[in-house]
Protein backbone atom coordinates (compact mmCIF):
# COMPACT_ATOMS: atom_id res chain seq x y z
CA UNK A 1 0.00 0.00 0.00
CA UNK A 2 1.42 3.64 -0.66
CA UNK A 3 1.84 5.84 1.57
CA UNK A 4 -0.19 9.22 1.31
CA UNK A 5 1.37 12.62 1.92
CA UNK A 6 -0.86 15.04 3.43
CA UNK A 7 -0.57 18.59 1.39
CA UNK A 8 -2.51 21.22 2.39
CA UNK A 9 -3.66 23.86 -0.92
CA UNK A 10 -4.13 27.67 -0.52
CA UNK A 11 -5.02 29.68 -3.72
CA UNK A 12 -5.73 33.10 -3.72
CA UNK A 13 -8.00 32.34 -6.54
CA UNK A 14 -10.90 30.13 -6.73
CA UNK A 15 -9.76 29.08 -10.62
CA UNK A 16 -6.39 28.22 -9.58
CA UNK A 17 -7.62 26.38 -6.63
CA UNK A 18 -9.93 24.31 -8.90
CA UNK A 19 -7.17 23.76 -11.28
CA UNK A 20 -4.43 22.29 -8.73
CA UNK A 21 -6.64 20.61 -7.07
CA UNK A 22 -7.59 18.83 -10.44
CA UNK A 23 -4.09 17.96 -10.73
CA UNK A 24 -3.34 16.71 -7.28
CA UNK A 25 -6.48 14.78 -6.40
CA UNK A 26 -5.97 11.53 -8.47
CA UNK A 27 -2.25 11.74 -7.67
CA UNK A 28 -2.05 8.19 -5.04
CA UNK A 29 0.66 9.84 -3.59
CA UNK A 30 -1.14 12.64 -2.04
CA UNK A 31 -4.05 12.88 -0.02
CA UNK A 32 -5.64 16.84 0.15
CA UNK A 33 -6.68 18.18 3.39
CA UNK A 34 -8.39 21.30 4.60
CA UNK A 35 -7.43 23.57 7.12
CA UNK A 36 -8.82 22.41 10.04
CA UNK A 37 -6.11 19.71 9.22
CA UNK A 38 -3.35 21.81 8.09
CA UNK A 39 -1.40 21.09 11.20
CA UNK A 40 -1.25 17.03 9.65
CA UNK A 41 0.35 18.62 6.21
CA UNK A 42 4.12 17.69 5.77
CA UNK A 43 3.58 20.17 2.84
CA UNK A 44 1.74 23.36 2.47
CA UNK A 45 1.31 24.37 -1.58
CA UNK A 46 0.70 27.92 -1.58
CA UNK A 47 -0.36 29.43 -5.32
CA UNK A 48 -0.35 33.51 -4.92
CA UNK A 49 -0.49 36.46 -8.00
CA UNK A 50 2.94 37.89 -5.95
CA UNK A 51 5.26 36.95 -3.23
CA UNK A 52 3.80 39.87 -0.65
CA UNK A 53 3.14 40.34 2.37
CA UNK A 54 -0.11 38.66 2.81
CA UNK A 55 1.23 35.53 1.09
CA UNK A 56 4.32 35.75 3.49
CA UNK A 57 1.48 35.84 6.58
CA UNK A 58 -0.68 32.46 5.15
CA UNK A 59 2.75 30.86 5.17
CA UNK A 60 4.13 31.68 8.61
CA UNK A 61 0.56 30.58 9.81
CA UNK A 62 0.80 27.54 8.05
CA UNK A 63 4.16 26.83 9.58
CA UNK A 64 2.66 28.07 13.23
CA UNK A 65 0.15 25.21 12.79
CA UNK A 66 3.41 22.88 11.75
CA UNK A 67 3.13 22.74 8.14
CA UNK A 68 7.17 23.71 7.83
CA UNK A 69 7.86 23.08 3.91
CA UNK A 70 6.02 24.85 1.47
CA UNK A 71 5.94 25.13 -2.59
CA UNK A 72 5.03 28.29 -3.62
CA UNK A 73 3.39 28.70 -7.27
CA UNK A 74 3.11 32.04 -7.90
CA UNK A 75 2.57 34.57 -11.38
CA UNK A 76 5.60 36.15 -10.81
CA UNK A 77 8.51 36.46 -8.32
CA UNK A 78 10.98 39.40 -8.53
CA UNK A 79 14.17 39.20 -6.94
CA UNK A 80 12.76 41.51 -3.82
CA UNK A 81 10.33 39.03 -3.48
CA UNK A 82 12.63 36.09 -3.55
CA UNK A 83 14.52 38.04 -0.97
CA UNK A 84 11.60 38.61 1.16
CA UNK A 85 10.77 34.89 1.28
CA UNK A 86 14.15 33.64 2.40
CA UNK A 87 14.12 36.21 5.02
CA UNK A 88 10.29 35.34 6.11
CA UNK A 89 11.37 33.57 9.00
CA UNK A 90 13.33 33.22 11.59
CA UNK A 91 16.82 30.96 11.82
CA UNK A 92 17.66 28.47 14.76
CA UNK A 93 19.48 30.87 16.43
CA UNK A 94 17.01 34.08 16.19
CA UNK A 95 14.85 31.54 17.21
CA UNK A 96 16.36 30.76 20.19
CA UNK A 97 17.44 34.11 21.60
CA UNK A 98 13.95 35.49 21.19
CA UNK A 99 11.93 32.49 22.81
CA UNK A 100 14.62 33.06 25.90
CA UNK A 101 13.84 36.62 25.71
CA UNK A 102 9.77 35.68 25.82
CA UNK A 103 10.50 33.93 28.76
CA UNK A 104 12.14 36.99 30.65
CA UNK A 105 16.36 36.22 29.86
CA UNK A 106 18.43 39.48 30.06
CA UNK A 107 21.01 39.67 27.65
CA UNK A 108 23.63 37.62 29.69
CA UNK A 109 21.43 35.16 30.88
CA UNK A 110 20.76 34.14 27.49
CA UNK A 111 24.14 34.31 26.37
CA UNK A 112 25.16 32.02 29.08
CA UNK A 113 22.23 29.75 28.23
CA UNK A 114 23.03 29.17 24.93
CA UNK A 115 27.37 29.30 25.44
CA UNK A 116 27.05 32.63 22.59
CA UNK A 117 28.75 36.16 23.66
CA UNK A 118 26.38 39.18 25.02
CA UNK A 119 27.60 40.48 21.87
CA UNK A 120 26.31 37.88 20.03
CA UNK A 121 23.14 37.83 21.37
CA UNK A 122 22.82 41.63 20.73
CA UNK A 123 23.52 41.10 17.12
CA UNK A 124 20.99 38.41 16.74
CA UNK A 125 18.33 40.72 18.32
CA UNK A 126 19.35 43.65 16.53
CA UNK A 127 19.69 41.72 13.16
CA UNK A 128 15.63 40.59 13.85
CA UNK A 129 14.45 44.39 14.99
CA UNK A 130 16.33 45.57 11.70
CA UNK A 131 14.70 42.85 8.93
CA UNK A 132 11.34 42.77 10.21
CA UNK A 133 11.39 47.15 11.29
CA UNK A 134 11.01 46.58 14.66
CA UNK A 135 11.38 49.10 17.81
CA UNK A 136 13.09 47.25 20.11
CA UNK A 137 13.65 43.86 21.78
CA UNK A 138 9.94 43.77 23.02
CA UNK A 139 8.78 44.70 20.01
CA UNK A 140 10.55 41.83 18.15
CA UNK A 141 9.20 39.30 20.57
CA UNK A 142 5.56 40.35 20.55
CA UNK A 143 5.95 40.03 16.49
CA UNK A 144 7.13 36.66 16.52
CA UNK A 145 4.26 35.30 18.54
CA UNK A 146 1.96 37.12 16.45
CA UNK A 147 3.23 36.05 13.41
CA UNK A 148 3.61 32.48 14.64
CA UNK A 149 7.42 32.63 13.85
CA UNK A 150 8.45 31.14 17.65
Amino acid sequence: MTTRIPVYLHAEDPISRAGLESALRFQREIDLVDIEAAESAVVAIVAVDSLDEAALRVMRGLHARGCTRSVVVANALSDTDLLGLNLGGLSGREIDVLRLAADGFDTGEIALKLSYSKRTVTNILHDVTSRFHLTNRTHAVAYAIREGLI
